[in-house]
């Protein structure tokens, strides 16, 4: 879900086994970031594993999370969903998805990304 290609997809387990939601997809930013905000492309040859109700949630270790810094509902269309974040710096962001758009135990997409706020640079000096 972070490769650049609409056309391949993340997804949940479905052969086998299919876990029930909630299902979460994790980013690690690698360092604490200031998040701006998540975007959540929907799978595009089907309605198989959109994401309906969501939650995001942030965490600076990948083992505590914070309560939702956001939730809605999506629209069961190829539409790019993007949702604005604002919150302390943290390391690892999640798209907790809640439930699919026809009722599947499953989720997909076909990419999830984060924006962040540029690192500050330290002032440089002119004075030798």
């Amino acid at each position: 879900a972070g490769d650049g290609d609409l056309s391949s997809i993340w997804h949940t387990e479905f052969v086998g086994a299919s876990p029930g939601y909630p299902h979460e997809l994790v980013v690690d930013l690698g360092s604490p970031r200031d998040v701006e905000g998540l975007l959540y492309i929907p799978r595009q040859d089907s309605s198989n594993g959109r994401v309906r109700d969501y939650e995001i949630r942030t965490s600076s270790d990948g083992r505590s999370w914070s309560e939702p810094v956001a939730s809605g509902r999506w629209q069961n269309d190829t539409t790019f969903k993007y949702v604005p974040l604002s919150g302390p710096p943290a390391r690892y962001v999640q798209l907790r998805g809640l439930n699919e758009v026809e009722g599947r135990p499953i989720m997909s997409a076909a990419e999830v990304s984060v924006e962040t706020k540029p690192p500050s640079s330290p002032l440089r000096s002119n004075t030798p």
